[in-house]
């Protein structure tokens, strides 16, 4: 190997080292963080009384269709045209209730969205301000998968409780 060859690839370790030395890599499991918050809870009740009464009025939407098709079943002698309009309204009370469902979820996910939003942030203002104290480049999120290996002393979930004021 020439001189010049050695000393190409002496740099190209170098550097390399280098960069090495400077990333600084830690990880935390978010999701334990978050069910960690006394917010949380908070958020979570809220979010279960608007479940309970969007599923309460669904529950009598469903009643109101089984209602009238109950009185077109129970009813053989019931005149061709009031028959097909009753069918028709339970036609569209069915269609009226997916509706609802579907909004329903849409707007509890919104809030659920616009709930958590606050507490979000807080958590990653603190993850933040670990990291620059700690001087780590990069955070991992465990809880959104199966790494293969995390070691311990850079788990920075301790850290971010402390700043949090959990521990």
């Amino acid at each position: 190997m020439t001189l010049l060859n050695r000393i190409v690839v002496g740099l190209f370790v170098l550097t390399a080292v280098g960069v090495q030395a400077q990333t600084k890599i830690a990880h935390l499991n978010q999701a334990e963080l978050l069910n960690a918050m006394p917010e949380t809870k908070t958020i979570e009740d809220s979010l279960n009384m608007v479940a309970n009464a969007f599923d309460n009025e669904f529950k009598l939407m469903l009643a109101d269709v089984q209602q009238l098709e109950g009185e077109i079943n129970n009813n053989p002698n019931m005149l061709t045209t009031v028959k097909k309009s009753k069918q028709d309204l339970v036609v569209q009370l069915k269609i009226n209730a997916q509706q609802f469902q579907y909004d329903a979820q849409q707007e509890l996910s919104d809030l659920q969205d616009s709930l958590l939003a606050p507490l979000v942030a807080k958590i990653k203002k603190a993850i933040d301000e670990v990291c620059v104290e700690k001087g780590y480049n990069y955070v991992f999120d465990t809880s959104l998968g199966n790494p293969i290996f995390t070691d311990p002393k850079h788990d920075i979930l301790g850290d971010v409780k402390k700043k949090l004021g959990l521990l």
